[in-house]
Parts: structure tokens; sequence; C-alpha cells
């Protein structure tokens, strides 16, 4: 396999098959403790980005674990199962997003 100092023909040879690369959906984790402190009334993918916690365009994913004391009505792309259990505990209420995606047919 050494050849020398040279790259071995193995590395050099172009790499078939298929790779997820381009079709992954890839989500910005946003922590539910710093929305609870910084977003006051509906939770959506605008109030995040106001606040300084999404970028804007990006796909957003509620994540973590934290006490929620009051009801948020809560409107982003995906939500982790235990920030839903928590918030719907709290009286609140979770809406997924749809996802556009690209239509090649």
């Amino acid at each position: 396999m050494f050849e020398g100092g040279q790259k071995p023909l193995y590395m050099r040879i172009p790499k078939r098959g298929f790779s997820n690369f381009a079709h992954r959906v890839e989500y910005q984790p946003v922590y539910l403790a710093r929305v609870i402190e910084r977003v006051q009334g509906d939770v959506t993918v605008e109030s995040l980005v106001a606040a300084g916690l999404a970028r804007d365009g990006a796909l957003v994913k509620i994540v973590g674990k934290a006490d929620v004391t009051r009801a948020l009505k809560v409107a982003v792309h995906r939500v982790s199962a235990s920030v839903k259990a928590a918030i719907e505990a709290a009286g609140g209420s979770v809406v997924e997003l749809a996802l556009v995606q690209d239509a090649q047919a």
C-alpha cells in the first residue's frame, strides 16, 4: 500500500457511490431555556431571529430541558420530544412547520 512518498493509488482514483450529503436537512438548535428567558409571547422563527437566537432563513429545532412555567405557543420547524412534552404539560401548544421541498419532478 505504501508507494514511496507518492499518494497511494486508492486515494488518487475518484470515489463513486451514493452520498446523502446533498440531501440532508440540517437544523439550527435553539435551547428552550434561552427561548423562555428572551422571547415574550408566541415563539416563532421570526421572534427567534429578532431575539438573536437563530439565523435568518435557517431551519430551527428547539432542544434541551427547562422548566416551563408559562403556556407557550411554539411554531418552529422541529421540536424535540422532551421539549414538546414540557410545553404541553404547562398548557402550551406546539406546531411544527412543514418543510418546503424542491420539486424536481
